[in-house]
């Protein structure tokens, strides 16, 4: 009987036990670790979409918007949602395929997939949107995202670069400032189960990406329209395989426009080849030539006892290490000739004989300057992909005297300008900028650049040596076509050989530039420009790039507001003046030149006493400045956008959207075929792009508002 009892009592005893053991295991599990499991049930159950963030806007110098992000809507699907509703597959999937221009049997695959999300179609139209919407199927979804769009088209198009389909920056400022330009993405976030399918009836999360800073650029776009041109007509004119040019601010570095020809379309920059995406200002270096004279003259007037007024003798040649560098005039030597008219001469034996003399007095010290002038080395410009530059790796003389006339050495045209501007502004050492300030999104400055070192490289008496030497080009030597009527101007011409990718350099092949510079009583405004390879034998940099400086020039210093001195103008007329009368002055009302013919178009202005200005190429007027009605001098430039009449017929003249309410100018933009992205409220008061601008089908025109 008792061994029964002990039996009782030790069964007893490990039931209780066992409980116990059970109890704290429960407690364990729901109480104590109970969140920690919970947290982790419903991380495994959660699934995140990223959602693209609003890229910051870029800007230039005067707010111009230049690239900015519109939000295009996408469509998601949540299939588990679907199969849960009342609707069949077979119906939703044959109204969504009509809506979105699908195939049907696609749009059916996508809403019966396993995923628990799936993009139906991105960056839909912006009428199709609201239709959708209408229906209101279950498990579909609208959610925005955003794509870039360049306003101007492809003003600035290498400067700017271009953004992909998942708005990362893949070139030029988009891909150097694309941290700061992307901002922060947003997200969606379902519930799923073990296989990966929605679970019914649960909450999306959906987190709303936050926008990127913005830039305002240091580049004034209406100069920046007028160099693009400008380096347009010169690629066709020369017949070359490239033009560069570069239009800086002497006094605070900043660059005003720059531009490189072939260019690219950055809204479809994948039918353009990868070398014309390249910014050829700041990422590709070509030997200067003959303008690096400027910077060795600069290095030997400050560092050498040296003076402008010095002689030399010119005799055609001059013999360095067994080698023999000729004049460009050889057949005809300059004979003597003082410092300042070997530089306007561009004599290549008196600036070997410099350097090997300076190199005597001081080993490196031309090295030294080219050094603190920038060369050799990236600029402190930010921008992707920036070459640094090539100079000598040691301090023979033959590497000296070819250094000193811009040979066997390469640069950027960007170092070469801020060079230009230490030597020539006050000769403390000027930075490039390019990014004139950071911004927030309600456009309140972050950070701001300057070009100003406070560094000196030059002393004040070089600077205005070096002043006289650029002007006496113009005046009197090789640089005569870079001269601009009422302005005083210096400059500096540069004709080399090309070199070769297989070694050497071309016999045929010239890279032909000129530095200019103006006003010489005040030096403001730097231009380079640079012509490769152009295709006339006698091409030249005073023949071929000088020319086209002095066109660059003269309207950057009209928008810089720096006028012309009259005066100067008058006195150097080839006619005596005589006692001018005023006269009336006519005007011309501006005829309507939309959807005529170039040539129709253009006789008829020029019958009417206008001149004919062309933008683009093609057959078809679809847009033109002044507009029609405008009351005009006789003599005055109208503006007309060409287009080839295939182009014209499958585009669209986008309307003139201004004073209008917002839900006016969506009505009168989707009779168009035309979508709409609103900034602000109100009436409209700005749009891009233009009235009158021809514009692809289904295209978004940005409309800014304000108060009446």
């Amino acid at each position: 009987m008792r061994r029964k009892i002990d039996r009782i009592t030790i069964a007893t005893v490990a039931f209780i036990l066992l409980f116990c053991i059970l109890l704290y295991r429960l407690v364990d599990l729901q109480i104590i670790q109970g969140q920690s499991f919970r947290e982790t049930a419903l991380n495994n159950r959660l699934k995140e979409v990223t959602v693209e963030s609003n890229r910051g806007d870029i800007y230039d110098r005067d707010m111009n918007l230049l690239a900015t992000s519109t939000f295009g809507e996408s469509v998601a699907v949540f299939p588990a949602e679907i199969n849960e509703s009342k609707y069949s597959v077979q119906q939703i999937s044959a109204t969504l395929s009509e809506l979105l221009g699908m195939e049907e049997e696609s749009v059916f695959k996508k809403l019966t997939s396993n995923s628990s999300f799936v993009w139906l179609k991105r960056k839909i139209p912006f009428e199709t949107g609201p239709r959708i919407e209408a229906y209101d199927f279950p498990g579909i979804e609208l959610f925005e995202e955003a794509q870039r769009y360049y306003p101007k088209g492809k003003i600035a198009s290498q400067t700017l670069g271009f953004a992909g389909l998942d708005n990362q920056g893949l070139s030029g400022l988009e891909l150097t400032y694309d941290d700061l330009l992307v901002g922060k993405p947003g997200k969606i976030t379902i519930e799923t189960d073990s296989l990966n399918r929605e679970i019914p009836e649960t909450v999306h999360f959906y987190e709303e990406p936050t926008q990127g800073v913005n830039l305002m650029l240091s580049i004034d776009s209406n100069l920046q329209y007028h160099v693009e041109k400008r380096a347009a007509e010169l690629l066709i004119g020369a017949e070359a395989e490239k033009v560069t040019i570069l239009v800086m601010n002497i006094k605070t570095g900043e660059i005003l426009a720059m531009a490189g020809m072939p260019d690219f379309d950055p809204a479809d920059y994948g039918n353009y080849p990868a070398e014309s995406w390249l910014n050829p200002a700041v990422q590709q270096v070509y030997e200067p030539g003959s303008t690096f004279k400027l910077m060795s003259a600069a290095a030997m007037l400050d560092g050498t006892s040296l003076e402008i007024d010095d002689h030399f003798y010119c005799d055609g040649f001059a013999s360095v290490g067994g080698l023999s560098i000729k004049c460009w005039r050889y057949y005809r030597p300059h004979g003597d000739e003082t410092f300042m008219q070997a530089l306007g001469n561009s004599c290549n034996p008196v600036f070997v004989e410099a350097a090997l003399r300076t190199k005597a007095q001081d080993e490196d010290l031309l090295y030294d300057y080219y050094e603190a002038l920038g060369f050799g080395q990236k600029t402190t410009m930010k921008y992707a992909a920036q070459a640094a530059g090539i100079m000598p790796e040691d301090n023979r003389n033959i590497y000296v005297a070819t250094s000193a006339i811009g040979q066997g050495i390469a640069v950027t045209p960007v170092q070469l300008a801020a060079a230009v501007a230490t030597i020539i502004g006050d000769g403390t050492k000027i930075e490039p900028v390019l990014v004139k300030a950071i911004l927030d999104e309600d456009g309140h400055v972050i950070e701001e650049r300057s070009g100003r070192t406070g560094k000196t490289i030059i002393q004040p008496e070089t600077v205005m040596e070096m002043r006289e030497m650029m002007e006496y080009t113009v005046t009197d030597a090789t640089g005569t076509n870079g001269a601009i009527k009422g302005y005083r101007t210096g400059g500096k011409t540069g004709t080399a050989q090309k070199p070769s990718e297989y070694g050497g350099y071309y016999k045929d092949k010239f890279i032909c530039s000129f530095v200019g510079v103006a006003p010489m009583e005040d030096p403001t405004v730097v231009s380079i420009v640079i012509v490769d390879a152009p295709s006339d034998p006698d091409a030249s940099g005073g023949k071929t790039a000088a020319p086209t400086s002095a066109k660059v020039l003269e309207q950057a210093l009209k928008n810089l507001g720096i006028e012309p001195d009259y005066q100067q103008i008058f006195a150097t007329e080839d006619e005596p003046q005589t006692e001018s009368t005023e006269s009336e002055i006519v005007y011309v009302t501006v005829p309507e030149m939309i959807g005529e013919n170039v040539e129709v178009a253009a006789s008829t202005l020029i019958q009417m006493g206008l001149e004919p200005e062309y933008l683009g190429e093609g057959n078809i007027v679809t847009y033109q400045a002044p507009a029609m009605g405008t009351q005009v001098e006789e003599g005055a430039i109208v503006q007309l956008t060409l287009t080839h009449i295939d182009a014209f017929e499958k585009k669209i003249i986008v309307p003139d959207l201004k004073g209008l309410r917002v839900y006016q100018a969506m009505d009168k933009l989707k009779k168009e075929n035309l979508m709409i992205s609103v900034v602000g409220e109100g009436v409209v008061m700005e749009q891009e792009p233009l009235a009158g601008t021809l514009a692809p089908r289904g295209s978004t025109v940005i409309v800014t508002c304000g108060k009446e």
